[in-house]
């Protein structure tokens, strides 16, 4: 074949391979455009705290025409905005207060994935903890009864910070200690009075000591101290049973039946009519008192027989209290109430 022959062969088959290939743009997008373009702040530029933007986007180029925008700072989003065809979109952001890199970022308006389009960054000021609150200043860890179970130390961090903290006893040995980070703002540090191995921290003094470190390497501290205690105290009681809830038993022409929550205790001449409400109470209760509602019904027929309440407590940890009609009498019982004090741990 002649070199003539041999490049007409040669230019015919890259004219077929040319037609059957296909370019595929990227899924949801065309082929000649791309993301929308950060131009302010210059992708990587530093700015001040305080700076406000605006926050200029140019969508000349870009896949769609309608984008949400979000700016993300280190503690979190700090602006959103959305654009609907704009060639070149500007809108200003809060004033920058904590320091650490910010990054704009765009998807489709209708739904998608988040993309970068650039970022930039705050200048650092020095780490500050402050306004320390510590409550309460004793706590009653070694009774787990929920009542003050846990101390509970709030602080402000000025910028997103890496925490460590410390709780040492009163000869200074760390008892727990743990890291974590905290974005900027008003934040809870909680100890429930447990070591590192999980056992109960014993009765005594300790200090909660937090150290903040930012970004650039600024420190700050603060600590707090509390106390861990267990003691002996009076608490109340009181209990309520329904006239219906009781239990009944009868002798001779005596009934009760039950009207609502309550019961109605009526005698026609029989011996007696007794309903009994029972209450569990502490052992050490003290000050036991008791009392019934209720009401002479329509049925009694005064005054042949009679209504008797009573209360009794036969264990340490029982108390009763019964209402008993007899001969032709009737009595609606509506509740009955047992109120006592007691010694508790905590």
């Amino acid at each position: 074949m002649g070199f003539l022959a041999r490049l007409a062969s040669v230019l015919a088959l890259a004219t077929m391979s040319a037609s059957a290939v296909v370019v595929l743009a990227p899924s949801g997008a065309h082929a000649d455009v791309g993301d929308p373009v950060l131009t302010s702040p210059v992708a990587g530029e530093q700015v001040e705290l305080g700076f406000a933007g605006p926050i200029t986007i140019d969508y000349t180029d870009a896949a769609w025409d309608e984008y949400d925008v979000q700016v993300v700072g280190p503690s979190g989003v700090i602006a959103e905005d959305s654009n609907y065809g704009n060639d070149v979109d500007q809108f200003p952001i809060p004033a920058v207060v904590e320091g650490g890199d910010y990054n704009v970022r765009v998807r489709d308006y209708y739904g998608g994935t988040w993309v970068s389009i650039g970022s930039f960054s705050a200048r650092y000021e020095g780490m500050r903890v402050s306004d320390p609150v510590l409550s309460p200043e004793t706590f009653y860890p070694l009774v787990r009864d929920s009542y003050r179970d846990k101390v509970r130390l709030t602080v402000t961090f000025n910028q997103r910070a890496s925490v460590l903290v410390a709780i040492r006893n009163s000869a200074g040995k760390a008892v727990r200690s743990y890291t974590t980070s905290f974005p900027r703002g008003r934040r809870v540090i909680e100890w429930n009075g447990r070591t590192n191995s999980g056992n109960a921290a014993p009765v005594g003094r300790y200090a909660i000591n937090v150290r903040a470190t930012n970004g650039s390497g600024s420190i700050a501290t603060t600590v707090r101290r509390t106390s861990i205690a267990t003691a002996l105290v009076t608490r109340e009681g009181a209990q309520r049973r329904y006239g219906a809830d009781g239990a009944g038993s009868t002798s001779g022409s005596c009934y009760i039946s039950d009207d609502e929550a309550s019961a109605e205790l009526d005698c026609w001449g029989g011996r007696y009519a007794k309903l009994t409400m029972s209450f569990a109470i502490p052992s050490n209760a003290y000050d036991v008192s008791w009392g019934v509602s209720g009401e002479y019904s329509s049925s009694d027929i005064c005054c042949t027989g009679g209504v008797k309440r009573a209360g009794t407590r036969p264990s340490s940890n029982r108390f009763r209290v019964t209402v008993t009609v007899t001969g032709w009498r009737a009595y609606l019982v509506h509740s009955s109430v047992v109120k006592y004090k007691y010694k508790k741990r905590i």
